[in-house]
């Protein structure tokens, strides 16, 4: 591996890096629609007693639950994702940017 090359993602690391791309956007969506409407934030707290304790568990098992069914699935595209690590990195990074601003932008405005 020469200077600026990256190292390629294992069949594991991209199953779960891209579950995780899902999660993301997950708790965001969660976050917003849950504030933005009170029966559902009620109906996510009335599981573990609080809606931030719920919401938390259905992202974790999505992550997990999505990343071995990637993995299962061989998802996404094995070998190709491995030449790709530099354009799935950017994608990660991008989808985590906009999350946050997302999250900040409705908290500010909300």
């Amino acid at each position: 591996m020469s200077g600026g090359e990256l190292p390629g993602l294992g069949r594991k690391s991209a199953a779960f890096a891209l579950a995780a791309l899902f999660a993301i956007g997950l708790n965001t969506i969660l976050a917003c629609v849950k504030d933005a409407n009170l029966p559902f934030k009620k109906f996510l707290a009335s599981f573990t007693g609080h809606d931030w304790t719920t919401q938390g568990i259905l992202v974790v098992q999505t992550f997990a639950v999505l990343g071995f069914i990637f993995l299962a699935l061989g998802l996404p595209g094995g070998g190709r994702l491995a030449e790709r690590s530099g354009r799935f990195i950017s994608l990660f990074v991008l989808v985590v940017a906009a999350s946050g601003l997302g999250l900040a932008a409705w908290y500010l405005l909300y």
